[in-house]
């Protein structure tokens, strides 16, 4: 696979940007205008959900200071917890605008006062619409994106690159930094009552087993499924005719295309021979890496990339 290495640029702090630098970001700022880069395709908003935005830099959330309620509370990063002051849904202003809304207070994110300066507050207010409460998705890399306010044009940022409970939410000129990037993940729906009635259907076998010279396939199961940068990621547990047990890793962008998708038997890599089955894969945000838990026999394994 393809790696990106995440090390955070070494950037002074505000007020003392060298030339050199501004020149950097200004050069940047202009090549991604020049690509056309102006709406988000990495992420695809559901106006009907609520997500949590985990920042790129510090692996903290977009957080409502105290689960404070009235107009111009704070919002700063904090640790995860789902809590609803850290849920946000995103409200159609039409043209590509979104307002943030905050489960917890029915209040939504602006830009203070109107400001257009960079350092300007971020704060939540009550719904009036304004163009200061108007933010569009801009596309980074690895599925991230940059909220840019439509009032200032100005990215919502981590104050200094701080890694730190209650860093401080602000508004900044759009340079792509990390401390920049969000990561939208959906929380669930807008309410928590079950339906009174519901239905089973079937699309008939989407993934069966596949053979291939070193590999008399039987049987697929135990699927740990994740969707990440516009792709399904499959990885399941296999018996071959003999009965042994090992794993297979598959991928596409469709489930139309599941039954087509190349088998990558993981045996064949560094995790090995021998009894290995039960995948299950997800991503551990504190650390910035995916994980893949599996057993062995006797015990629980795990293997972990950052890509």
């Amino acid at each position: 696979m393809l790696t990106m290495n995440r090390t955070p640029w070494a950037v002074p702090r505000r007020g003392r940007r060298p030339v050199a630098f501004a020149a950097v970001t200004a050069l940047l700022a202009g090549l991604v205008l020049a690509i056309g880069a102006s709406e988000a395709k990495a992420a695809t908003v559901d106006t009907n959900a609520w997500y949590v935005l985990i920042n790129r830099h510090s692996g903290k959330v977009l957080d409502v200071s105290n689960l404070a309620t009235g107009d111009g509370a704070p919002i700063h990063q904090w640790d995860r917890t789902n809590a609803t002051n850290q849920q946000w849904q995103f409200i159609d202003s039409g043209g590509g605008y979104y307002r943030l809304r905050a489960r917890h207070s029915g209040k939504v994110m602006e830009v203070f006062n109107w400001s257009t300066t960079d350092g300007a507050d971020i704060v939540q207010w009550g719904d009036h619409n304004g163009t200061n409460q108007q933010f569009r998705l801009a596309d980074s890399a690895d599925g991230y994106v940059r909220l840019l306010n439509r009032n200032s044009g100005k990215a919502v940022e981590v104050q200094d690159l701080s890694t730190a409970n209650g860093g401080k939410i602000v508004q900044y000129y759009d340079w792509g930094g990390a401390n920049q990037q969000w990561q939208l993940v959906p929380v669930g729906g807008t309410s928590g009552s079950l339906p009174s009635t519901f239905r089973w259907s079937s699309s008939g076998v989407l993934i069966g087993p596949k053979s291939d010279a070193t590999h008399s396939i039987r049987a697929v199961k135990d699927p740990s499924v994740v969707h990440h940068n516009g792709r399904y990621h499959v990885f399941a547990s296999t018996t071959n005719n003999n009965g042994a047990y090992s794993m297979v890793y598959l991928n596409f962008t469709d489930w139309s295309q599941a039954g087509s998708a190349q088998h990558h038997y993981l045996d064949r890599t560094a995790i090995g021979g021998g009894y290995k089955a039960a995948p299950h894969v997800f991503y551990f945000a504190p650390q910035r890496l995916w994980y893949l838990v599996f057993q062995t026999g006797d015990n629980a394994a795990y293997s972990t990339t950052s890509d």
